[in-house]
C-alpha cells in the first residue's frame, strides 16, 4: 500500500556529504528520474483521508523522536500535492514549546537555504519559485541553528538515502553543513517524512 513512513538518519557524527543520505549515486540517474515521476503521479491520487491518516500517523512518530528533548527550533514545510503533511507534527511541537521554521530559498547562484519563523495558523505568501514561505522581515537563521529539520521526500533508498523533487535545496544545505564539521552529535536531526510507496528498496543505482 501506498502508505507512510518516516526516514531516520544513522547515528553519529557523518563522514562525509554522502552519509547524510542527501543524495543518489550519479549512476542511477534515469532509474531515480523515473521513479521520481511515478512516486509524484501516484501522490497526486491520493485521497485527502490518506494523506490525512498517514501525517497523523507521522506526527506521533515524531513526537516519539523528541520525547524527552528540551525544546528548541524544528524547521518543517508546507505539503502540497499528496506530501505527506507535517502540521500535525508542528502543532503538537508547537504545543511543547518549539519554534517552528521554514526554508527559503535564496536569490541568485545555488546556495544553501536559510530559515525563517512562522507562527501563524494561515499560510504565508508565495516566495521565489511560486514556494510558499514567510516573508522578508521574518526572524531568519541558518540551517546550523536547528535542532530538527522535517524534510520532504520523494523517493528514499537504503541506509537514509533520499531524493526530492531535484532542485537540490536540501541536498545543498545540508550537504555544505556537514563538509563544513557542522553537522555533530546528531544535530540537526534530519527525519524525511514520506510514503511508504517511496520507497526504493533496491536503492537508485
Amino acid at each position: 500500500p501506498f502508505g507512510h513512513h518516516s526516514s531516520l538518519p544513522s547515528p553519529g557524527p557523518p563522514r562525509s556529504p554522502w552519509s547524510l543520505g542527501l543524495t543518489a549515486p550519479a549512476s542511477g540517474t534515469e532509474r531515480l528520474a523515473a521513479r521520481r515521476a511515478r512516486v509524484l503521479s501516484q501522490r497526486r491520487l491520493l485521497g485527502s483521508a490518506v494523506v490525512a491518516d498517514a501525517s497523523a500517523a507521522v506526527a506521533r512518530r515524531v513526537a516519539d523522536l523528541v520525547d524527552g528533548q528540551p525544546p528548541g527550533r524544528v524547521a518543517a514545510y508546507f505539503a502540497t500535492e499528496g506530501e505527506v503533511d507535517p502540521a500535525p507534527a508542528i502543532r503538537r511541537l508547537r504545543d511543547g514549546g518549539w519554534t517552528v521554521w521554514f526554508p527559503v530559498v535564496p536569490a541568485g547562484p545555488p546556495a544553501p537555504m536559510s530559515f525563517r519563523h512562522w507562527d501563524s495558523p494561515e499560510l504565508p505568501p508565495a516566495g521565489r519559485l511560486g514556494l510558499l514561505a514567510p516573508p522578508e522581515g521574518a526572524v531568519e537563521i541558518e540551517a546550523a541553528d536547528l535542532d530538527v529539520v522535517l524534510v520532504p521526500l520523494v523517493v528514499f533508498g537504503p541506509g537514509g538515502v533520499r531524493a526530492g523533487r531535484g532542485g537540490g535545496y536540501y541536498d545543498r544545505t545540508f550537504a555544505c553543513l556537514a563538509a563544513a564539521g557542522a553537522v555533530r552529535h546528531g544535530r540537526p536531526l534530519l527525519v524525511g517524512l514520506a510514503h511508504l510507496g517511496a520507497h526504493a528498496k533496491g536503492g537508485f543505482g
